[in-house]
């Protein structure tokens, strides 16, 4: 049984590259259905790496790009194009950033091909952004407008320190690209010291120190999964009524510790992690139905609600619900007495 239940990773798990063999007409075909679907005309997508650069250049934006495929069926790339980049809002926001598409078709012909292994990538769908001279500066998923309008403001603040500490001599600004890599998870902190020593250097940027905070609250919610990880990988190995047991005792001491954090106001954006922002939410709603916490319990499913609007596909709540026992919690929060 794994710890974290599977309620967006699903949908959103990337679909590996294929090794099959096609031939050159039915690849041709595949491309032109795959260029003719609504998504592709919904904004001015930049088909060439040299143009889009170019255009960043002159426009003095990020290059925002967006890597799948027309050789094979992507559900995980579906979620996106029946999905966020059919939206209005995503037209809105492209007005930020240079908006460029690669679509590998295993046709030499097209546009860029072998550009997503150049940029790292090794799966689809991939988003990133790069700055005008092509450098992926972050990843990301544009689930929502919250979410791309984020992954932006944290390529910037990457561009920014990143100039500012080529010399070597800012060391408000070596230290902070350290801790900005550190809290995008591209790179690893060598312990939890290191992250509040970078955090103690003078100078630092402001965007910088608003993000630490949010990674603070992610830190502290991810370290209560990881104590029980190990008790609930052996608790976990068998059917007979000690096995169960154990393991709801090891879910209990996770609800007990979400709902601790709940009551002492942590909390982060949906966006910033929200596999981990959801279960965060479901174990603080449970543990405050064992705490009888009614008030607890009602945040606990506000939360689960904002993560569910923000990062479940419209067409899928009422599935993403029953898969929770949203309707349960809900029956049983109502139920608790009400303090005062």
């Amino acid at each position: 049984m794994r710890l974290l239940i599977s309620v967006l990773l699903g949908t959103l798990v990337a679909a590996t590259l294929a090794s099959g063999q096609f031939d050159a007409a039915s690849l041709e075909k595949k491309y032109r259905d795959k260029t003719a679907e609504p998504w592709v005309s919904k904004i001015a997508w930049e088909r060439r790496i040299l143009a889009a650069r170019k255009k960043a250049r002159s426009e003095g934006k990020l290059i925002l790009a967006y890597f799948c495929c027309s050789y094979q069926e992507s559900p995980a790339c579906e979620v996106f194009e029946a999905g966020a980049l059919l939206t209005d809002w995503w037209a809105e926001v492209a007005k930020d950033f240079v908006p460029y598409l690669n679509i590998s078709a295993r046709l030499g012909d097209k546009p860029d091909q072998g550009l997503l292994l150049d940029k790292g990538g090794r799966y689809f769908p991939y988003f990133i952004i790069m700055d005008e001279a092509g450098l992926l500066l972050v990843e990301l998923r544009p689930i929502n407008r919250k979410r791309v309008e984020q992954a932006l403001a944290d390529a910037r603040l990457k561009q920014r320190l990143s100039r500012d500490a080529e010399s070597g001599e800012n060391i408000a600004a070596v230290r902070g690209l350290r801790l900005l890599k550190i809290i995008l998870r591209e790179e690893a902190a060598e312990n939890k010291e290191e992250v509040e020593r970078l955090a103690k250097t003078k100078g630092l940027d402001k965007i910088l120190l608003g993000r630490l905070e949010e990674y603070r609250a992610i830190v502290q919610v991810q370290d209560v999964f990881d104590k029980a990880q190990e008790d609930l990988r052996f608790a976990d190995v068998g059917d007979d009524a000690k096995s169960r047991a154990a393991v709801r005792a090891v879910k209990l001491r996770i609800a007990k510790g979400m709902c601790e954090l709940l009551a002492k106001k942590v909390e982060f954006q949906v966006e910033s992690n929200p596999g981990l922002y959801l279960n965060y939410a479901i174990f603080a709603t449970k543990g405050a139905i064992a705490k009888k916490d009614a008030a607890l319990g009602k945040r606990g499913l506000e939360m689960i609600q904002r993560g569910e609007a923000a990062a479940v596909p419209k067409k899928d709540h009422a599935k993403f619900r029953r898969s929770i026992g949203f309707s349960d919690l809900k029956s049983q929060v109502e139920a608790l007495p009400k303090k005062g």
